[in-house]
């Protein structure tokens, strides 16, 4: 990722969060289901109900982390030596570091998520 541009890091982060959503869609109903005591059910009509939703919330949420891992990555290596691999620590910490920045973000916008839940009961 450090020797991404800022935009491919996020592009990539864009296109790795619209394949997750797709493939974790049916888990998040079951979860939702289970928390606001839905019958369980297999129909896809209903497991991917908001996935559109889902979808830009999720890849935006990638995006953003895989955007700040590699900003976090560059400013630790410098701009003159891409070429070094970063260590273990480092590369924990530029994850953790891209987390964080997406936190700030994607946190306000999921708790609008929540209250639109818990408003539509």
């Amino acid at each position: 990722m450090q020797q991404l541009s800022s935009m491919e890091n996020t592009v990539l982060g864009i296109c790795a969060g619209l394949v997750e959503i797709g493939m974790a869609q049916p888990l998040l109903y079951w979860k939702n289901a289970v928390q606001q005591k839905l019958p369980w059910t297999i129909n896809p009509r209903y497991l991917y109900r908001g996935l559109a939703a889902n979808a830009i919330n999720f890849s935006v949420l990638c995006g953003i982390q895989f955007f700040g891992t590699g900003v976090i990555q560059q400013m630790i290596v410098g701009k003159d030596s891409l070429d070094r691999r970063l260590t273990h620590t480092e590369t924990i910490a530029a994850s953790f570091g891209g987390g964080v920045i997406s936190g700030f973000i994607c946190g306000p916008l999921e708790l609008v998520v929540v209250q639109q839940q818990v408003c539509s009961i």
